[in-house]
């Protein structure tokens, strides 16, 4: 496996990461304030932008990380 196919990888798993935490934090909230989670589609078809914007801020930040070396 080439050193792209890695950065991409751990890009995505990184991403992924972020995004765990924040649905994590959304459903802890969700169970506070409503006292159950309640799955909608609002919330699904938001979930792929921010989705898309942690990717894009997660690359952002990694490339600065990296090329600062």
């Amino acid at each position: 496996m080439n050193k792209k196919v890695k950065a991409k990888l751990f890009l995505f798993f990184a991403t992924l990461g972020v995004y765990a935490l924040f649905i994590a934090i959304w459903q802890g909230l969700e169970l506070y304030y409503y006292g159950e989670v309640q799955p909608s589609i609002v919330d699904s078809i938001i979930g792929v932008f921010i989705f898309y914007s942690f990717y894009l801020n997660v690359k952002h930040w990694l490339i600065r990380l990296w090329t600062n070396d």
